[in-house]
């Protein structure tokens, strides 16, 4: 799979993203084309896990066990909340 092309209502508008996973992590958002650059590689999974998932959506404490798997709970969730 090259890309996956999702879409995220933010504020009553619809952003529809272009993501590619293989080859390179690449990011953009097709109504402006512009390309994003997630600063982390978590940010990168996020993103990438979030985009393979049903709806676009996980649990908030699966992806916290998936990206700070090694923090406690609290930490992690903390963590997730940001």
């Amino acid at each position: 799979m090259d890309t996956v092309s999702t879409s995220h209502n933010v504020s009553r508008r619809s952003a529809r993203w272009s993501v590619r996973l293989s080859g390179g992590f690449e990011l953009i958002e097709l109504s402006g084309g512009g390309k994003v650059e997630p600063t982390g590689k978590r940010d990168r999974l996020l993103i990438a896990y979030l985009a393979l998932s049903p709806k676009g959506s996980q649990p908030r404490r699966k992806l916290a066990t998936l990206l700070w798997g090694d923090a406690s709970d609290e930490t992690a969730g903390q963590f997730a909340r940001q």
